[in-house]
């Protein structure tokens, strides 16, 4: 379908009023993986409305920079490869939360007309 005709709105609260709101508010996959590029800052985690998540990878991030710049080089590394290592399995965890938070915005969205 030519993307011009999910721009239009008729208005009213039918079914393609639905989906096109439903089409705003879904968190798309290439977004959440692009953004786990970023994930000394928690990117991804904000994206994905876990904000105590996205805390934690900033504490996380700061704690291993100020302790290689305080001369602690075996413990800026040792919390580096922890954060490192919740990153990785953060890829798992993107997938699941997709999933759950896709689905509560359809329940929502159409049980909202």
């Amino acid at each position: 379908m030519d993307p011009f005709w999910k721009q239009i709105d008729l208005a009213g609260g039918g079914l393609q009023s639905a989906n096109i709101r439903l089409a705003r508010l879904l968190r798309r996959r290439r977004v959440a993986y692009a953004l786990l590029l970023l994930f000394p800052v928690g990117a991804h985690r904000l994206y994905l409305e876990d904000r105590r998540g996205a805390l934690l990878y900033c504490l996380g991030s700061a704690a291993a920079v100020l302790s290689l710049s305080a001369g602690a080089a075996a413990v800026a590394y040792a919390v580096g490869a922890i954060v490192l290592a919740r990153a990785v399995l953060d890829v798992r965890w993107i997938d699941n939360t997709l999933t759950r938070i896709n689905k509560r915005l359809r329940i929502e969205v159409y049980m909202s007309q």
